[in-house]
């Protein structure tokens, strides 16, 4: 069965915010913080990948702008990576909610077509 583009399109945001734990990782090596931030994406973005849900994806949101928020705090820290990668991940998880929302109303419409 192939996948509606929306589909695809979070599946790609999911696979964005596995990229972002991976960059995590490496900064754990120097911060054991980050723990609670790679455990946090890995969660989400294989909810997001599985599920496509409305949830995971404000929940991606959500907890990417407390990342900022704490990346404020310290924004030189890795170099202004840990800012980057904060932004970045609020980016995906911003994406997300709309291609969640689209693949809804997509769904729903088709849903509409066949009745």
């Amino acid at each position: 069965m192939e996948r509606s583009p929306a589909e695809n399109s979070i599946r790609n945001y999911a696979a964005n915010l596995a990229c972002i734990s991976a960059f995590y990782a490496g900064f754990a090596f120097f911060n054991h913080l980050f723990l609670y931030d790679i455990a946090i994406l890995s969660v989400l973005s294989l909810w997001l990948f599985k599920k496509q849900s409305l949830t995971g994806a404000i929940l991606a949101f959500m907890f990417g702008i407390v990342a900022v928020l704490f990346a404020f705090q310290q924004p030189t820290f890795a170099g202004g990576w840990h800012l980057a990668l904060a932004f970045w991940w609020v980016w995906s998880g911003g994406a997300s909610i709309y291609f969640v929302l689209k693949l809804k109303r997509t769904s729903n419409e088709s849903k509409a077509k066949i009745l």
